[in-house]
């Protein structure tokens, strides 16, 4: 996350990428309950909320503080690393693409991703 925050010179945050946009194989579906940055909300759609997951658990008032909404549209970049301890080895990609303005109707932090280049393997 600090390398994504430091090449792109903005926050980074982890999101759960989802590959189930429908039938369109071109999108995918970026979730988190949240807590994101407010710079990756589109400022009309953020709001404070509660946790929706955690409040399960713990209690609805015991969550509060939760930024939630739509991640508004533009570039974005994104990196997954793990080590491969018996080999000895570092194995990821990262990649570019996009946040498009296509709304999801559900709790937490939520952004469409679509038109994304080919992600470099390294």
């Amino acid at each position: 996350m600090y390398m994504l925050a430091l090449a792109s010179g903005t926050p980074s945050a982890i999101m759960d990428w989802n590959n189930n946009y429908g039938d369109n194989p071109d999108r995918a579906v970026c979730f988190h309950c949240s807590n994101l940055p407010k710079h990756f909300f589109n400022p009309v759609d953020l709001k404070m909320d509660f946790q929706q997951i955690i409040a399960g658990t713990v209690g609805k008032e015991n969550t509060f503080g939760t930024c939630v909404g739509h991640v508004k549209a533009g570039a974005m970049s994104y990196a997954r690393y793990s080590t491969d301890d018996r080999r000895g080895v570092i194995r990821g990609y990262t990649g570019h693409g996009r946040f498009i303005d296509d709304r999801l109707e559900t709790f937490g932090a939520t952004g469409v991703v679509g038109d994304s280049e080919t992600a470099e393997v390294v």
